[in-house]
């Protein structure tokens, strides 16, 4: 529920935010009736917000990588990069396919239905820095399986992407998406569509055919952008 508790100059009116069953102040409001705009304060500054309007994070995957077994894991190698030291897991060159292991979970936040009819989307994109100066193309893969809640594997298109390492980039951070076709970048939805709880579980690898960069290619992070229509964290302005 809402209370109006005072005026501001300017066409608009304030209200406090409350919790609907226990009645503690949750934050307070700004609308501006002429531009249509909504802030809230957060003990600090007001914030602006668009209520129902989609908005874009990063979902990370989970802190624990497992490496495939022997000559297929990719090395943990240590580089001084900005003047720090540094140990990253790097994806060979030459003739080695190198893969790793993660998941993401599909968080509470997103519009499942909007990304299950096509409205809006996912997508899976890499951080990575070459290890040298030399040039040459990087290609990565993203296979993966979709693991619906208290139900059986769904296997998924394998997703790739080849990135392109000019002169004199060593260390250069690169961020590109993994693509679903070419040009194509968002996630294509499993049978059944996406549910919260559902996991993500993918190899990210580096399989050098085709690939021409000689060197190291040095994992930074993966992660997902997805889209949110939830402020998430709104707790934080209790009482």
């Amino acid at each position: 529920m809402t209370q109006q508790i005072q005026s501001i100059p300017y066409p608009s009116y304030t209200t406090v935010q409350r919790d609907a069953l226990t009645g503690v102040s949750i934050g307070f409001k700004i609308t501006n009736s002429t531009l249509g705009r909504n802030q809230m304060w957060n003990g600090t500054n007001w914030i602006e917000i668009d209520e129902g309007e989609l908005r874009w994070r990063d979902e990370y995957v989970s802190g624990i990588w497992t490496p495939a077994s022997g000559a297929a894991a990719p090395d943990i190698v240590g580089y001084t990069i900005g003047g720090i030291g540094v140990n990253k897991y790097t994806f060979d060159g030459g003739n080695t396919e190198e893969r790793i292991s993660n998941h993401f979970e599909i968080p509470h936040d997103i519009p499942i239905d909007l990304i299950n009819d096509g409205t809006t989307f996912m997508e899976v994109h890499i951080h990575w820095q070459p290890s040298t100066n030399n040039t040459g193309t990087v290609q990565w893969f993203f296979d993966w399986v979709y693991l619906p809640a208290n139900a059986g594997p769904i296997a998924m298109a394998t997703m790739s992407v080849i990135d392109t390492v000019a002169a004199n980039q060593q260390y250069f951070h690169k961020l590109i998406a993994f693509e679903s076709a070419p040009s194509v970048i968002k996630m294509p939805i499993p049978v059944g569509g996406f549910g919260i709880g559902g996991i993500i579980q993918f190899n990210l690898r580096r399989t050098p055919t085709g690939d021409t960069y000689p060197d190291d290619a040095i994992m930074i992070k993966v992660a997902m952008h997805v889209p949110t229509d939830d402020r998430g964290s709104k707790n934080i302005y209790n009482d």
